[in-house]
């Protein structure tokens, strides 16, 4: 069947969409030790699944690095500690499924097959800003930065894709039944095959997406594939879709930029990822992201001078990128070049009047050096900017996961970042009937003013908090802990739950 050449170009704008998803760099670098952290957290998990008294009250605690990160002293674990220590005559026991790099459209995917192995009696989400950094089957939310090539790209297809012809969907490009329908009606269509994996890489249907990439043409399906890869943290197969690619078609940039990221992420192999880039280069000159990439291998193979050179070269193409001004945040940071941050923050907002993020950061910077009413101040704007934001598709993942843990008889607890507003994360429900909320902005700014900022947070990533400390996950968890009593465990549900689960004492900590 021939397909107008209207048709081919309007679907071969679907194309840019998996170079999008590779955007997300800052997770990028924990994905590096995943593995690790996964083994030894599906250790407890399974340890914990093989009890034989059946006695014990299970919490199942999804989440993307926040959840995941810290051992014995992510906030999972030592809410299971903390839970066990309130001699309520119930033992508990806490599954920590969080995944690094993760959003909410793959936590909600994968929620049923979750729900079916751990069989929880509640569900405790902390979810969401990872959502920022990845792009979804929903037309371009606002915070994207408009002067991006890649955003161009991206708002030229979903506008071409919604003056389509076939509008019984309202224009939704990325519906799957839509897309369907496409390929029934011409099943040879490559396009609608790039598209369709990238809806369900978006939704957690990972299998799917697999399938969908792998009847895609070589040339652009061993690259998505590549991403997949990468994204699942399979590595080896990851590598090897991108050779591929770069092999099929060494006149696509994106390939080498994909190859790139699979040495430098995963493998540390700064020096050939370096190769790698400077080849994507010469190709495409003006791509901001290859001197970015090849900044960051300068700086981890010790040559800070070279990297700051590349990466401030990354934003004099692109000074509507946060992620640089964060990288440079970091590498100032690093060598105590705390002028020179306050400078570069300063450049960054006037720069990026609506950049969340961006504030966000200048409030932590202020909040380090003691300068509370500036802040607060810059705080403030931040709020602001993510109150007048509300993803649709966080929002979406949101009724999606309150819909399936409700169905299936749960509670549900939706725990709110450091330091931002409930409020916010309210926004995300049409109903918050039946959702038990965890406030963690008093807590946190509290904790603040006795406190030095790097007691409790590891880094900046979201701006105005990042990756928690011991003492920082101990926090999260103490005020999970507290809402769970308060909350959950009332007079009349606190005796149900004793006749259901016998006396076991506390201390049930890890195996």
């Amino acid at each position: 069947m021939r397909v107008s050449p209207r048709t081919i170009v309007q679907k071969s704008f679907a194309l840019v969409i998996g170079t999008l998803l590779a955007l997300v760099t800052l997770e990028l670098a924990l994905r590096c030790g995943q593995f690790a952290y996964l083994s030894v957290q599906e250790h407890h998990n399974r340890a914990r699944l093989k009890r034989k008294d059946g006695i014990a009250y299970r919490i199942l605690c999804l989440g993307e690095s926040t959840t995941m990160l810290g051992g014995n002293d992510s906030y999972p674990s030592q809410l299971e500690k903390i839970l066990n220590g309130q001699n309520a005559g119930i033992r508990f026991s806490v599954f920590n499924k969080g995944a690094a790099g993760t959003k909410t459209g793959i936590i909600v995917g994968k929620l049923e097959a979750n729900l079916d192995k751990y069989d929880p009696d509640m569900v405790i989400v902390m979810m969401g800003i990872n959502d920022r950094w990845w792009v979804q089957p929903h037309a371009p939310s606002s915070w994207i930065p408009e002067d991006l090539r890649v955003y161009k790209l991206f708002r030229y297809l979903w506008e071409n894709l919604a003056k389509s012809d076939d509008t019984e969907n309202g224009g939704a490009a990325y519906d799957e039944p839509r897309l369907m329908k496409l390929l029934k009606l011409d099943p040879a269509d490559s396009a609608s095959y790039l598209t369709l994996g990238t809806f369900y890489q978006s939704r957690g249907r990972l299998k799917e997406a697999e399938e969908a990439f792998q009847r895609a043409p070589r040339r652009w399906g061993y690259n998505k594939l590549g991403v997949l890869y990468r994204n699942e943290g399979r590595t080896k197969e990851a590598t090897e879709m991108c050779e591929k690619a770069v092999e099929i078609d060494p006149n696509d940039a994106d390939n080498y930029l994909e190859l790139g990221r699979c040495y430098h992420f995963f493998n540390s192999m700064y020096k050939k990822a370096m190769k790698i880039y400077e080849k994507g280069l010469e190709l495409d000159p003006k791509e901001s992201l290859f001197y970015y990439h090849i900044g960051q291998c300068y700086y981890r193979t010790g040559e800070f001078g070279k990297g700051e050179v590349m990466i401030k070269k990354a934003l004099e193409l692109d000074p509507s990128n946060d992620m640089y001004y964060i990288y440079l945040w970091d590498m100032y940071a690093e060598k105590g070049r705390w002028a020179d941050i306050e400078v570069l923050l300063l450049k960054a907002v006037k720069k990026n009047p609506e950049d969340e993020l961006l504030f966000g950061r200048l409030a932590t910077y202020y909040r380090r050096k003691g300068r509370y009413r500036e802040a607060d101040e810059y705080s403030a704007k931040a709020s602001r900017l993510r109150s007048d934001r509300t993803d649709p598709v966080t929002k979406e993942n949101y009724r999606r996961l309150k819909e399936t843990v409700m169905r299936r008889g749960k509670s549900l607890i939706c725990v709110q970042y450091p330091m931002r507003r409930v409020r916010d994360l309210k926004a995300y429900f049409d109903s918050t009937a039946g959702v038990v909320f965890v406030d963690n902005e008093g807590v946190f700014r509290r904790e603040l003013e006795v406190s030095r900022f790097q007691e409790i947070f590891d880094d900046a990533f979201a701006g105005d908090f990042g990756h928690c400390t011991k003492k920082g996950n101990r926090i999260l968890a103490e005020n999970v802990a507290r809402a769970i009593m308060k909350e959950v465990f009332s007079r009349e549900l606190r005796l149900d739950l004793l006749q259901r689960f016998p006396r076991a004492g506390a201390g049930d900590g890890h195996p």
